[in-house]
């Protein structure tokens, strides 16, 4: 599966794209951004499945194309280790990365539709390449139609992970019921220093 966004970052615009590989008990998951054609940010995920989910065993991050940082999720010693950092910390069930949660998220609604009312709070631990696993909680916060850049309206379910802390990431996710809850538009600003993603899906294609 493969989707396409328009991406901006800041006051910079470009296309992302989103490339989703389950082969077997492995899954391979890539987010790629293009800003004026160049490579820019870049997330990568490799794992398999276990009892909670998608089950992440390595995540980079990078720029360029390059990858700079890494996550390694020692399912074995249940233990989460970064290239950045010596110190490592104890692996929740269920424990994403920052871009495996898109999907899981979108799993986890497609699998319980409980969890889609308005009011809900959703839980999900997630890790980045700096720190320590953290938990996010998504609160639903409307069922309603989305106009889409290109003119489109579909029907989305809107969620929020509102910061609990000056340098918590706010996350806003669009997602789409009739496709398997997969992003229509996801929004991430950091308000400590005001910088921010944005993606809106342009096309989705599967193979």
């Amino acid at each position: 599966m493969t989707l396409d966004f328009d991406f901006r970052r800041g006051q910079h615009p470009g296309t992302a794209q989103l490339h989703w590989a389950p082969q077997g008990d492995r899954y391979s998951l890539t987010l790629q951004t293009q800003i004026e054609g160049r490579p820019g940010l870049g997330w990568q995920s490799h794992g398999s499945w276990d009892s909670a989910g998608l089950a992440p065993e390595r995540y980079t991050e990078g720029r360029n194309g390059r990858a700079a940082r890494a996550a390694n999720f020692q399912r074995d010693q249940g233990v989460v280790s970064y290239s950045a950092q010596t110190q490592s910390f104890a692996l929740p069930a269920g424990l994403q990365d920052r871009s495996s949660w898109l999907l899981q998220l979108g799993a986890v609604l497609q699998a319980n539709e409980t969890l889609r009312e308005v009011g809900t709070d959703i839980h999900l631990w997630v890790t980045g390449t700096r720190g320590r696993p953290e938990l996010w909680t998504f609160q639903v916060l409307a069922q309603a139609p989305l106009t889409l850049q290109s003119g489109q309206t579909t029907q989305a379910l809107h969620l929020l992970r509102a910061p609990s802390r000056l340098y918590d990431t706010e996350v806003q996710v669009w997602l789409d019921p009739a496709q398997h809850h997969l992003p229509l538009r996801l929004q991430m600003l950091l308000h400590a220093t005001g910088e921010g993603l944005q993606f809106e899906l342009r096309s989705l294609q599967w193979k």
